[in-house]
């Protein structure tokens, strides 16, 4: 082998690793992430179940943040369902308690 096929095979090896080592990442926040949309969105339905929301009705703007989170778009579905507790008065859950799980 020459020095031009050991370094292009290097170099592609490099690539490969640190390609799976970002994936890795990611997937990982992305696991996160879901579980901050899962938590926020448990603690809306929590409080619907409890009798204390305003109408019997499925909100349609929670049902569509949450939506966003299972599309990978957590930021647009985090900040919607904290909009939505906000407003409820219904307290936030720590963002803490989402990476614990």
């Amino acid at each position: 082998m020459s020095f031009v096929t050991v370094a292009r095979t290097a170099a592609a090896l490099s690539v490969a690793a640190l390609t799976i080592g970002f994936a890795g990442v990611g997937h990982a926040q992305s696991d996160g992430d879901m579980a901050r949309c899962q938590e926020l969105y448990g603690a809306y339905n929590k409080y619907e179940a409890n009798g204390r929301g305003s109408t019997s009705a499925p909100n349609v703007e929670v049902a569509a943040a949450f939506s966003e989170c299972q599309k990978g778009n957590y930021k647009v579905g985090v900040a919607a369902l904290t909009k939505a507790l906000e407003r409820q008065h219904i307290p936030v859950p720590n963002v803490e308690a989402a990476k614990a799980r």
